[in-house]
């Protein structure tokens, strides 16, 4: 697959997240939504999608999680809420998800070179 030199540079972010989900340095909930959001910027390529599918559906079924910036907009009784959900739900996929991140990493560590 013949990447431009914008395209590497997010193939080597995604290498960079998928990191981050295995020493757990961010939550299932925000490295997924990081994910979807870069299969956004360097997809359109339905034979990529096994590799980002879990990710993706799993970024569907939490949207309404809020991440980063957003979460300044909810009160703090609110995200105590959520996030109680949040993990909820995170643990109930983790095991699956993580294969799945073992996979992607083996995937995008050989498109970053």
């Amino acid at each position: 697959m013949a990447i431009s030199k914008d395209s590497a540079k997010d193939w080597v972010e995604l290498a960079g997240v998928v990191a981050m989900l295995k020493e757990s340095r961010v939550s299932l909930t925000e490295g997924c939504r990081s994910i979807a959001e870069i299969y956004e910027r360097i997809c359109g390529d339905p034979a990529l999608d096994p590799y980002f599918e879990p990710f993706l559906e799993y970024d569907d079924k939490t949207i309404s999680y809020p991440v980063g910036q957003e979460r300044q907009n909810w009160s703090q009784s609110a995200l105590e809420r959520i996030d109680r959900e949040r993990v909820a739900y995170e643990e109930s996929v983790r095991e699956s998800l993580m294969q799945s991140v073992a996979s992607l990493e083996i995937y995008a560590k050989s498109v970053a070179i």
